[in-house]
């Protein structure tokens, strides 16, 4: 097979496969998770760590209702500014916080409790899972990329 063939037959792996999931790319989702947590001026670090909390949120997403908790623990303890929290301090954290609170611990849980939410909303049925991400310059524009897997192999 040509390089052309291959490619061809690459590109029509990829149509199916979004056909599947609603014509809707993993990097489109992740933005939308995304959306509500920008903020004018944002700088890169920060719009990176949102990227990131959304990639997090997705992939617990991905899993049945039953294993997210523990999916959730597992990924806390990845997340540099979470690290070491324990699940009953978590507990405590986004029981006794409210949304003004500006503690970086608990705007970072908010945010990924919130993004959870929403793609357990949007995307309920969705099983690609997040294996990497990246920014990429198109034209002077940063195009979020996405690399994924499909659990079954659909």
């Amino acid at each position: 097979m040509g390089k052309a063939s291959r490619n061809k037959k690459l590109k029509k792996q990829r149509t199916d496969v979004l056909r599947h999931y609603d014509n809707i790319k993993l990097s489109e989702a992740l933005l939308i998770l995304c959306e509500p947590y920008k903020i004018p001026d944002m700088n890169k670090e920060d719009h990176e760590k949102i990227l990131s909390l959304s990639a997090i949120s997705w992939n617990i997403g991905s899993f049945p209702e039953n294993l997210r908790e523990q999916k959730m623990m597992e990924m806390i303890h990845i997340i540099p500014e979470l690290k070491g929290l324990q699940k009953d301090e978590i507990i405590t954290l986004m029981k006794n916080s409210n949304s003004d609170d500006k503690n970086n611990t608990v705007i970072m849980l908010q945010i990924l409790f919130g993004m959870l939410n929403k793609r357990t909303e949007l995307y309920p049925n969705d099983d690609r899972i997040v294996v990497d991400y990246w920014l990429e310059s198109k034209s002077g524009t940063d195009v979020l990329q996405v690399k994924s897997i499909i659990p079954n192999g659909t």
